[in-house]
């Protein structure tokens, strides 16, 4: 008889214990993911508008293409960066970028190529890759291209949501003055703003 009981005081143990780790690992995931819970609108709606307001600050108007391939341009290169710029012209950011991911074989430390590979990749929605191309860019280091590198790199994390690095390259676009210093200093208040 004490055998039994002390079975079946063992199996009430047990599933005592069960029961009490389920109901444990239910409550720390009530508490982990309440703050984004759909029965709080507040909290729900407020996330989701910062989300937005990201997406929405991360749209652009292209920016012209520069008239004249340049004779710092490789001649086989000069002909692919032509095409590549009337595709571009054409808002065909998809050809346009696979022909200046093209030049940029030819003509690698181009900065000017780089750059617009990077601005057709944001066109088409090619987030990682535009990164990759606007980093080069800055390493690259041509003052001629290095805000607006900045200043698209900081678009590009706003397209991925991550306003701490978007807030980073638009400050640095601030310091190196120039024709995108003020849009960089509006950018960079307006995704604060959305933080708050």
């Amino acid at each position: 008889m004490r055998r039994r009981l002390n079975r079946n005081h063992r199996r009430w143990i047990e599933s005592g214990s069960v029961t009490l780790s389920v109901l444990l690992i239910a409550g720390t995931s009530w508490l982990w993911f309440r703050d984004t819970s759909p029965d709080d609108p507040g909290v729900a709606s407020a996330a989701a508008s910062r989300r937005m307001d990201l997406i929405a600050l991360a749209a652009f108007d292209p920016p012209a293409y520069p008239s004249d391939s340049g004779p710092w341009l490789p001649p086989d290169a000069r002909k692919i960066v032509d095409e590549a710029q009337t595709a571009y012209e054409r808002k065909d950011y998809l050809r346009s970028s696979a022909l200046l991911q093209q030049a940029s074989g030819t003509a690698p430390s181009s900065a000017r190529i780089r750059l617009y590979l990077a601005i057709s990749y944001l066109l088409t929605s090619d987030t990682a890759a535009a990164i990759h191309e606007l980093r080069t860019t800055i390493r690259l280091g041509d003052p001629a291209y290095l805000q607006s590198a900045h200043f698209y790199l900081a678009k590009a994390f706003l397209r991925q949501r991550d306003p701490a690095d978007a807030v980073e390259e638009l400050t640095a676009a601030i310091k190196l003055g120039g024709p995108l210093t003020e849009p960089a200093r509006r950018l960079r208040s307006r995704v604060q703003a959305a933080l708050m």
